[in-house]
C-alpha cells in the first residue's frame, strides 16, 4: 500500500488548510470551523479491507508499509466510542 500514510497525512493537512480561512470567512455570521487531530483509534482503519489501491507498487518500500499496517493494526491506543461521546458533549 505505497503512499497510504501521505495520502492520509495529505488529506488531513487539506482539511485543516480550508477550514481556517473557512472559519473566518463565516465568523460574521457565527459559523465557526473546528478541526480535530485525534490521532490513532481502535479502527478498521488500517485493514486492507478499508482502503483500495491500483495494482502499481514499489516493491522495496511495500514492505515497509504493510509491516508497520500489520503491527498497529487493531492495537491502536484511542477509543472511538469514547472520543464520539466527547465530541458530542463538547461544544
Amino acid at each position: 500500500m505505497p503512499g497510504a500514510a501521505s495520502i492520509h497525512c495529505a488529506t488531513k493537512f487539506a482539511v485543516t488548510g480550508w477550514s481556517e480561512p473557512f472559519s473566518l470567512e463565516l465568523s460574521r455570521f457565527g459559523i465557526h470551523a473546528t478541526v480535530v487531530h485525534p490521532g490513532t483509534f481502535r479502527t478498521h482503519f488500517l485493514d486492507r479491507s478499508s482502503v483500495g489501491h491500483a495494482d502499481l507498487s514499489v516493491h522495496d518500500y511495500a514492505d515497509a508499509a504493510t509491516d508497520a499496517r500489520a503491527a498497529l493494526n487493531h492495537n491502536q491506543l484511542g477509543d472511538p466510542i469514547a472520543f464520539g461521546r466527547v465530541m458530542v458533549t463538547c461544544r
